[in-house]
């Protein structure tokens, strides 16, 4: 009998590890899709380096920027800003059994994030930090006017399709074979995960060293 209950459990046990490897690959491409310095690769004789105008992206946070960084530094660069929705990604398949609605769940919030930086860094000069969060509630407190402002510049109608589509996404059937035992999983390794990013925890700090990163 435990042999059988074994036997069940290593095929879901499998799916499982394939599907976080997915997830997590899927992320790493969505970063070097959205981060400017991660999409301007050009190759000279020394090995691939970023370009002139992907090392001023970069170089923009800081004002002791040094030298371009290589491919390395930028696949590592991918996977550490990965990371962080990796672990929503984990949290959300745990609570809802809906990988595709995770996925675009975690896709909303990385564009979401990256717009905003972009918008910040052509008005302000500067990348979008965590210190930023404290400035969410004057949004609601505003009487309408950051909503105004919104249905002026025409995001409105692109808000609205976001919206629909994640309606669509919810219904997306749930993996019943998901149980109790796997979810929580699931949600507590995500939770310690973005716990250990945000608290910069011994074992993870070092994947966020500002020289590595290039910001």
């Amino acid at each position: 009998m435990r042999l059988r209950g074994l036997a069940r459990r290593v095929p879901s046990a499998a799916i499982i590890a394939l599907l976080l490897l997915l997830v997590l690959s899927f992320h790493q491409t969505l970063i070097a899709v959205l981060d400017p310095a991660l999409g301007a690769l050009s190759t000279s004789s020394d090995g691939p380096e970023i370009s002139a105008q992907a090392a001023a992206v970069s170089a923009s946070s800081t004002a002791d920027s040094v030298a371009p960084l290589t491919q390395d530094d930028l696949d590592y660069r991918r996977l550490a800003n990965a990371f962080p929705l990796f672990a929503l990604a984990l949290v959300l398949i745990g609570l809802t059994r809906r990988p595709l609605l995770a996925l675009w769940l975690t896709t909303l919030t990385a564009v979401m994030l990256y717009t905003i930086d972009a918008l910040k860094v052509e008005n302000l000069r500067a990348h979008l930090l965590p210190a930023d969060a404290l400035l969410v509630p004057q949004v609601f407190d505003s009487g309408g006017l950051y909503l105004t402002y919104l249905e002026k510049s025409g995001v409105a109608i692109p808000v609205m399709l976001m919206l629909v589509v994640t309606l669509a996404f919810a219904l997306e059937p749930p993996w019943r074979w998901l149980r109790s035992a796997s979810r929580t999983v699931l949600v507590v390794g995500g939770l310690l995960l973005g716990y250990a990013i945000a608290t910069a925890h011994p074992y993870i700090a070092g994947w966020y060293e500002n020289e590595r990163l290039a910001f």
